[in-house]
């Protein structure tokens, strides 16, 4: 499988779209205001500086939790606008198989995933690094819970990223795959406080997708055996990520391999 020959391909088709590069550029702008800030009154209360180690957990909070949101929305506008325009009836055409367009565009979600998510790391963490040496803190900047924390949370943002490929491929049309991305989450939120007026068992509730994906995401550090924000153990939240990646993934494939291009 030409796998850097269909990696390649796909960053030089995001490189090219001017609105993944204003994605990019909005996303970093709001992280270093966001962090900006924190920096200015850590400077101004010494007491409170915004320095690492644990300014990892204020790295991800805030404006940090748009990170799925973004990517989200930029895999949607990437995917739909390749049956939008019939550039993936053409890649067809052109002897690139219906797997290997497919697990193209699963390696576009983690190269958008990692790529905000570096930036919110760069933004945010040389913010508290600045912090860190301005207050004449001496200490490790990331420990290993802090891994475990961020490890998590990416794990989570890719999460979304699968929920959004499957809504894109869905849809085929960039703003309805919005609009029902969207719609998802507000459902899923109403069927939360369903769930809990019924009486439903909390682990219900907690392991729907993107309770789970938020979860991930949660501001304090995370170790293995250790219960998240949605008092679950982490490893449960991984797994039930991982479940919900590979069944996004593969209904995403199945739709995308019997529906006509």
């Amino acid at each position: 499988m030409r796998w850097h020959v269909l990696i390649a391909n796909e960053m030089l088709k995001a490189s090219r779209r001017r609105a993944v590069w204003v994605a990019f550029g909005a996303f970093a702008g709001l992280i270093a205001l966001f962090h900006g800030r924190l920096y200015l009154d850590g400077a101004a209360r010494m007491s409170a500086a915004f320095a690492l180690p644990r300014a990892w957990g204020n790295v991800l909070a805030g404006p940090g939790s748009l990170t799925a949101l973004f990517t989200a929305f930029v895999v949607i506008q990437l995917v739909g606008s390749e049956f939008g325009w019939s550039t993936a009836r053409q890649n067809v055409i052109d002897g690139v198989s219906r797997t290997e367009f497919f697990l193209s565009k699963l390696a576009l979600v983690a190269i958008l995933g990692a790529g905000f998510f570096s930036v919110l790391l760069l933004v945010g963490g040389g913010f508290a690094l600045a912090g860190t040496r301005d207050a004449g803190i001496v200490a490790p900047a990331v420990r290993p819970s802090d891994l475990a924390m961020l490890g998590a949370a990416f794990v989570g943002l890719l999460g979304w990223g699968c929920l959004a490929l499957l809504v894109a491929v869905l849809t085929r049309r960039s703003g309805a795959a919005i609009a029902a991305f969207l719609l998802y989450v507000l459902v899923e939120q109403v069927v939360r406080e369903v769930l809990r007026w019924q009486g439903a068992p909390p682990l219900a509730a907690r392991l729907l997708p993107a309770t789970v994906y938020r979860s991930l995401w949660s501001a304090q550090p995370l170790t293995p055996g250790r219960a998240g924000l949605a008092s679950l153990d982490t490893s449960t939240l991984l797994a039930s990520c991982a479940v919900y990646m590979i069944v996004c993934a593969g209904a995403a494939y199945l739709v995308f391999r019997r529906r006509d291009l």
